[in-house]
């Protein structure tokens, strides 16, 4: 298993012929024990597709739910992915998330016709959810050029806004979305934010890890629950 990542493996290959055949749409779930290279095979094949003509385009979005605190809710869940999106991203080998300058989160809104408030109750919820996470504390602050701090507990969800921004990408530039170890999901967000993809009119991928634990089996009511 430590050494997998030296061998020749289909998967990658198959992965492609799968997503290519679908052009649009398509949801692929890795299922495995921790270590044996589900994170890497879904990164290289992201990479490959990235890598092509027919996906160079695309936005991606990379978030590794084993991050997520303890307290998550909807509504910092949401604003963690907006997050991701929020300026021009080039990916990384443990981050694969890809945004342009026209297509980041600030600018979509910018770009929308949405009121002024709107706009500026959306930095509001990033602020009021983000800004007492250690990984990410002040920067949302120098991100959002705001000093908001006693303003920031009057808000809404972003979660609608988020939505509308999928769904703009994947018309736009197409979407590539990839959560790793869902597993540490609560059941309701992942439901919630499956019904969120179900909603996206366009070009949307969905990749997704699920670390099982020791001597678990992969069943098909445990397939059937994390399918989109």
């Amino acid at each position: 298993v430590s050494s997998m990542k030296h061998f020749d493996r289909t998967e990658e290959q198959d992965i492609l012929n799968y997503v290519s055949d679908r052009k649009k749409h398509g949801h692929i779930s890795i299922f495995g024990l921790s270590g044996t290279g589900k994170t890497e095979l879904i990164s290289s094949s992201i990479k490959l597709l990235h890598g092509g003509d027919l996906f160079s385009g695309y936005t991606v979005l990379h978030y590794d739910a084993s991050q997520i605190p303890e307290d998550c809710n909807r509504d910092i869940f949401y604003n963690l992915l907006i997050y991701k999106l929020l300026q021009k991203t080039i990916p990384t080998e443990k981050n694969q998330t890809h945004v342009t300058e026209g297509n980041t989160f600030l600018t979509f809104l910018e770009r929308a016709a949405y009121k002024e408030d709107i706009k500026n109750n959306a930095k509001k919820a990033l602020i009021a959810s983000l800004s007492l996470l250690p990984t990410v504390g002040t920067l949302i602050y120098k991100l959002l050029e705001s000093d908001l701090e006693n303003a920031a507990k009057d808000y809404q969800t972003n979660q609608y806004l988020f939505s509308e921004y999928l769904d703009y990408l994947s018309k736009t530039t197409g979407l590539i979305v990839f959560i790793d170890n869902m597993q540490n999901l609560p059941s309701e967000i992942t439901n919630d934010f499956y019904e969120l993809l179900r909603q996206v009119e366009d070009s949307l991928f969905l990749f997704t890890s699920y670390t099982l634990s020791k001597d678990a089996p992969v069943t098909r009511k445990l397939i059937d629950e994390h399918k989109l």
